[in-house]
């Protein structure tokens, strides 16, 4: 208690120096975060996070107090140092123009969910003046990552005919929303959608999405203050299920971790993508396991369309163990609800690199697999998708990523067993043509996305999609592929699909 007098004082201190509130809080807080940082003491230097989430809280509270504070209205630009997925989440995120980070990286968790919303998003903009931008005008160019304060007429009128531009695709691409995803020569590929809050459920449905192909279970739990109990997350999935019914709707478990912080559980590691996270996090809780399993069965009674993934996935002994607590559960629930509920099918995420060496052993565990591209990709080229400095480093488009994932296909069509991938890489029309060559029948993506790679599957015949595949595959160069590709869409009339990957918002 003595401490919190400390910081309270040095606090008021701070204040009569001339500082504003929030500004003398942040001021003293990130001075003691830094000093315990430095400590030899174990114990003290884990206080950090207390430390860090005092801070937020305090601030939280003066924000809710200033008076001077506006509403977001649907022209409002999202600004701070960093936002994190559970703050973004907790906001009416349809009245969101853009988002602008001066931290953060592009490839991290809150921008997919961001991107997900269809909300333009640019982090890592160092220079910027977060607290002197209120009533600026802005250009947010999410696209080339570019933001232009105060911007001089002339690029304002660009940039008008820019939006002008992509509201007329977006308007084009409507007609989208009824067709089927089928080849010109006839080859079917399904759309599921990504969800984690209701409005990409709507969304989904209305662009005319197959299925979830991936329900981040962990959102709900980021709503929160504290974990949610059985009958709340029952409430929760058995919404995702219905809109869906007769549909496939593939659940994954919590997976929380690394750049996916629940407010009142955070985890601090040195390296956190290799860290405590995904399966190896419930697995260590089976409390927190079984009550989302056990919720998630008794959402499913009546329409039988749950799939449960398991993340973040290295050893066949950690899909044997939750194997055998799922087993439990579902023979739990029937005892206790008199009712026969249908064994939901379980899959597995590809994240980790060993996983794809050893396909035929969790084959015979599992029902389906599912390609985590985002992960994959992260792990396969050392790349931390959270760190700016080496953002460049990170594609879809990099041969060995093409190669692997080639294999894996081939590999799951051996054993028989149904892959579908998710993540960013099967929402760009560019790489989605050359997942469907590589035999994926099934991509899961945003809503934003799915319009855009249909209308893509819809003027791309296989045959072609195929040989743009064996070409690129032999390139050297993750540019070279992804000019290739673009050479290809704009020579055969799909050059909005190119130009389309822009987000633009003023």
């Amino acid at each position: 208690m003595l401490y919190y007098y400390v910081l309270l004082y040095e606090i008021k201190e701070t204040k009569r120096e001339g500082r504003g509130a929030q500004g003398a809080v942040k001021h003293v807080i990130d001075r003691h975060v830094a000093l315990f940082a430095q400590m030899e003491d174990d114990y003290l230097r884990e206080r950090v996070s207390d430390l860090k989430d005092l801070g937020r809280r305090i601030l939280a509270a003066l924000q809710e107090d200033d008076t001077s504070h506006k509403e977001i209205t649907s022209e409002s630009i999202l600004i701070g140092e960093e936002i994190s997925t559970a703050a973004l989440v907790e906001l009416p995120v349809d009245k969101i123009a853009a988002i602008v980070t001066s931290e953060g990286a592009a490839n991290s968790h809150m921008v997919i969910v961001a991107r997900a919303l269809g909300i333009p998003t640019v982090v890592g903009v160092t220079e910027l003046p977060v607290n002197n931008l209120d009533d600026v005008e802005m250009i947010v160019d999410a696209y080339q990552g570019r933001v232009f304060v105060n911007p001089p007429r002339r690029l304002r009128t660009r940039y008008k005919e820019i939006q002008k531009e992509e509201e007329q695709i977006a308007k084009d691409l409507k007609q989208y929303e009824t067709k089927d995803s089928i080849t010109p020569d006839g080859v079917t590929v399904k759309l599921y959608v990504n969800t984690g809050l209701m409005i990409d459920v709507v969304r989904g449905v209305q662009r005319g999405a197959k299925g979830v192909g991936l329900y981040r279970s962990e959102i709900p739990f980021m709503l929160r203050d504290r974990f949610p109990g059985e009958e709340e997350q029952r409430a929760i999935y058995r919404q995702q299920l219905s809109h869906f019914a007769n549909k496939p709707v593939i659940m994954r478990t919590l997976d929380i971790g690394a750049d996916k912080d629940l407010p009142y559980f955070q985890i601090e590691e040195e390296n956190s993508a290799l860290g405590w996270r995904g399966i190896r996090f419930t697995l260590d809780h089976p409390e927190i396991f079984s009550s989302q399993i056990r919720a998630m069965l008794k959402a499913s009674i009546g329409l039988n369309n749950l799939h449960i993934l398991l993340p973040m996935v290295t050893n066949v002994s950690e899909v044997e163990e939750a194997l055998y607590l799922l087993e439990r559960d579902w023979l739990a629930v029937q005892e206790e609800e008199q009712v026969k509920i249908t064994k939901p099918k379980i899959g597995i995420m590809v994240e980790v690199p060993s996983v794809l060496l050893q396909i035929g052993e969790f084959a015979e565990l599992v029902d389906f697999f599912s390609v985590g591209s985002n992960d994959l990709i992260q792990y396969l080229l050392a790349v931390d998708r959270n760190n700016p400095r080496v953002a460049s480093v990170y594609s879809h488009f990099h041969p060995s990523v093409l190669r692997a994932l080639t294999r894996l296909v081939q590999e799951c069509h051996k054993y028989d067993k149904p892959i579908s991938i998710c993540g960013e890489m099967a929402g760009d029309p560019l790489s989605a043509i050359l997942l469907m060559a590589m035999g994926f029948n099934t991509l899961s993506m945003s809503s934003s996305n799915i319009l855009r790679v249909r209308k893509a599957i819809c003027h791309v015949p296989m045959t072609d999609a195929q040989k743009l595949l064996e070409e690129v595959v032999a390139l050297s160069n993750p540019l070279m592929v992804k000019s290739w590709m673009e050479y290809y869409f704009k020579h055969h009339g799909l050059g909005d699909m190119v130009k389309s990957n822009r987000m633009v918002n003023i």
